[in-house]
């Protein structure tokens, strides 16, 4: 997509939009939709706990590793892939993550 003749790029990489995404972001631009809040601090390879859920469904608190930035989802909120235990690599969103120190 071309914004004032440039195209959109983030982190000097272009930018894929689905057709769902594209009028999200002339929303967004237009300021129908509130911007997304800035980046977590949370980096690849950061030591985290997360909560997963079994094969029965009960919660579980997991300590994990980060297998990727944070990235924007379509829904404009802030997630990370998480090599777990139980699961493999999952997507989580970063407000449920808590960074082990």
């Amino acid at each position: 997509m071309k914004v004032g003749r440039e195209w959109v790029r983030t982190d000097e990489k272009y930018v894929f939009f689905s057709p769902a995404s594209a009028i999200e972001f002339a929303a967004r631009s237009a300021g129908f939709v509130p911007d997304a809040a800035p980046r977590p601090a949370i980096k690849k390879g950061d030591r985290v706990r997360v909560t997963v859920h079994d094969a029965d469904g009960d919660p579980w608190r997991e300590k994990c590793m980060t297998t990727s930035p944070p990235f924007l989802g379509h829904d404009g909120r802030w997630r990370v892939f998480v090599l777990t235990y139980q699961r493999g690599v999952i997507e989580m969103l970063c407000d449920d993550i808590d960074l082990i120190s």
